[in-house]
């Protein structure tokens, strides 16, 4: 996924730190699978163990939103729609900006998603 997304985000980072605050507990330091720090975008790739970290996945997900990152998250199944989207974009003028490529991406994974 890091290698599709850095041909077509340069500032894209593979296991990115975000926040770092300390809290009662400690360190809340999150990292994500790629983050394009520029535009505070986490893709986040959920592989089979997913299913069982998803309450946790919906906390982590809420504190980065409240500093302002979006999660994208992407699995197996979908990790196709952004090989498509990354590669289109050199024959097609509606994927021609980084800005209309994340939309696509997220457009086709909310219609995705609303089929399962």
């Amino acid at each position: 996924m890091y290698n599709i997304l850095k041909t077509v985000f340069s500032d894209a980072e593979l296991e990115y730190p975000i926040g770092g605050k300390v809290n009662k507990v400690g360190f809340n330091r999150r990292w994500a699978d790629v983050a394009i720090p520029s535009l505070k975008i986490d893709f986040e790739y959920d592989g089979w163990c997913h299913s069982q970290k998803e309450c946790s996945d919906i906390i982590r997900d809420e504190e980065l939103k409240a500093q302002g990152w979006e999660t994208i998250r992407i699995n197996k199944y979908t990790l196709s729609i952004v090989y498509y989207a990354v590669h289109a974009r050199f024959n097609s003028e509606e994927l021609s900006t980084e800005h209309k490529i994340l939309e696509f991406i997220k457009e086709k994974l909310k219609e995705v998603n609303n089929e399962n």
